[in-house]
């Protein structure tokens, strides 16, 4: 009997199993990753249908899950620039023809419809 006959066969079904196992880890996380992404915006998007205070919503932890996420322009907005007395800059926004002081709602909101479309979940 010829060694070979034996272990071949063993050797590719082992590596075979090996490369499933692999690619099915790969879609087992990159599902989980979609569920996640789809959480994060459906909380914030829960949280801003009736937004909280600006100060208020800088201290949630959704904001910090999000802040990675969001533009540089958003994440100011949000923090706040802050004169040379320590007071709070007021930021004045026209968004769709309205007025807005300190908009981050909408900012927020506009965001996250990119980051969607960015993740594909929609």
């Amino acid at each position: 009997m010829d060694l070979a006959q034996y272990t071949i066969p063993a050797l590719t079904g082992g590596l075979g199993w090996l490369i499933a196992t692999y690619v099915n880890f790969g879609i087992d996380g990159r599902r989980e990753r979609q569920k996640n992404r789809k959480e994060l915006i459906e909380r914030c998007r829960t949280i801003l249908a009736s937004p909280p205070e600006l100060s208020e919503f800088r201290k949630l932890a959704i904001y910090f899950q999000l802040k990675p996420y969001l533009s540089e322009t958003s994440v100011k907005t949000i923090e706040g620039d802050f004169d040379e007395f320590g007071g709070e800059a007021i930021s004045i926004v026209m968004i769709n023809g309205r007025t807005e002081i300190n908009p981050y709602a909408s900012m927020v909101l506009n965001e996250l419809a990119i980051l969607e479309r960015k993740w594909g979940l929609l």
